[in-house]
């Protein structure tokens, strides 16, 4: 029987048949489309001839109208009607499903890989925003790294490590070396020498000051900061020269102390500055101010003795310090000049930093940012060159799991074996934060 749908528009005239089909849709294509079987479509005129479009799919073959094909044609948006096999795709039709939408984000489920959300991404991956504006990129969750509160760079651990030659030193790369070469096989020929009669008297002050560690004097002390800080005694001004002053540590930095000797004191350091040590308010009396050291301390209230190292002109309000400094009132800095936090609010922090998340810390007087994860703190892993060339670059800082707040990795260690990358092996040792200003100052005016 004649499908009654198609039955009524063929009641019409033959031009009315051919308006009507014009409205109507014909299944059978009057060209040649391009899409074969089993692709997308939206009329069978989008595929290629015999095939006809069903359920979006081309497949199967044209109908003409006025045959009875034992199935059941439908409307097609009311411009096509489309064949309706009564098998859908994907079964054994002859037909193939319709193709997967391509979203654009190709490989999206790997490291560097497009996505929209974290759910695109493998396990241990998550999507973060791209700067292109193509939606985001698959990059590692946590970086896997952590402070560890400690850095290379330490000169040593004992005095003893601090007892070897500077490397680059111009007489000998050993202790026997120098023996051998300059001082003729045995140290007694420095007996007698005095300085400024090169190059034995400096060849003599090399081996006395680096190749002696279990002399009865030592010459040499470890700081808590892990540093060398020469400790002999010094009788002239000559600097590397027998009864004079060292310059360089064994890593070959600058002696933490200075290399000027003090004829007063008989010690080495930066000139006059360097005031003897103190143990009080009262021994200051009579002795030089340690960072003026045009001043003296006049009275037994003059000044104020820090921490058994010099003295420095009291305070009695922060009306009396520098700019940047207040007038300590507790504990072992009491009536000295310290240095100013970076910070009281976190407004302060939001403008320095440029970031409204910046808070002051309470611990440390310092701007922080705090973090939920690494990628509060870094803007990326920068672990493929795709996440580099989209700005999502690793700069150094992690989000620390225990303070939660952002904080650098950068040159971080865990064994001395790690610290071999400069021109001599350092130790791994605690990271020691110092302010940009000294700690403490003297006083610049009283009343």
């Amino acid at each position: 029987m004649m499908n009654t749908t198609w039955s009524s528009c063929f009641t019409a005239t033959a031009v009315a048949v051919g308006a009507f089909l014009a409205g109507c849709g014909s299944s059978t294509p009057t060209s040649s489309g391009t899409s074969g079987s089993g692709q997308s479509c939206q009329t069978t005129f989008d595929c290629k001839s015999p095939l006809a479009c069903i359920d979006n799919v081309c497949g199967g073959s044209t109908v003409t109208p006025g045959t009875d094909a034992g199935t059941t044609t439908k409307m097609d948006s009311g411009v096509t009607p489309v064949m309706d096999s009564g098998v859908k795709p994907g079964k054994d039709s002859g037909t193939a499903p319709p193709p997967a939408v391509d979203s654009g984000f190709a490989g999206a489920s790997a490291l560097g890989g497009r996505c929209t959300q974290t759910s695109d991404c493998a396990t241990g991956l998550e999507c973060i925003p791209s700067e292109d504006n193509f939606g985001g990129i698959c990059d590692l969750a946590s970086f896997g790294l952590q402070p560890t509160g400690t850095v290379c760079g330490g000169e040593c651990k004992t005095a003893t490590d601090c007892y070897e030659l500077p490397v680059g030193n111009p007489y000998g790369r050993t202790c026997a070396d120098i023996l051998a070469n300059q001082l003729s096989g045995t140290f007694t020929t420095c007996t007698g020498e005095a300085a400024g009669d090169p190059p034995t008297s400096n060849a003599c002050f090399y081996y006395k000051t680096y190749c002696q560690p279990a002399a009865a004097v030592k010459v040499w002390t470890c700081t808590a900061n892990n540093k060398c800080e020469y400790s002999g005694a010094c009788t002239v001004a000559a600097v590397n020269d027998l009864g004079g002053c060292p310059s360089l540590t064994r890593t070959g930095g600058a002696v933490l102390n200075g290399d000027v000797c003090d004829l007063t004191t008989k010690k080495c350091g930066t000139g006059p500055a360097v005031a003897p040590p103190c143990t009080s308010a009262a021994s200051c009396n009579g002795m030089a101010v340690a960072d003026v050291p045009t001043e003296t301390c006049n009275t037994t209230t003059d000044c104020a003795c820090y921490v058994n190292s010099g003295c420095y002109i009291k305070c009695a309000t922060s009306l009396d310090c520098e700019v940047g400094y207040s007038c300590s009132t507790t504990g072992i800095t009491a009536g000295l000049c310290i240095v100013d936090p970076s910070c009281s609010s976190n407004a302060d922090c939001a403008a320095a930093d440029d970031s409204v998340v910046a808070v002051c810390s309470k611990t440390t007087g310092t701007c922080v940012i705090p973090c939920t994860n690494d990628h509060d703190c870094s803007p990326g892993s920068g672990a493929t060159a795709t996440l580099r060339d989209e700005g999502l670059e690793f700069n150094g800082q992690v989000c620390d799991t225990t303070t939660k707040v952002c904080t650098s990795v950068v040159g971080n260690c865990t064994t001395d074996a790690q610290c071999t990358g400069g021109s001599v092996n350092t130790f791994c040792v605690p990271q020691v934060i110092t302010p940009a200003s000294p700690a403490v100052i003297s006083a610049i005016t009283t009343n």
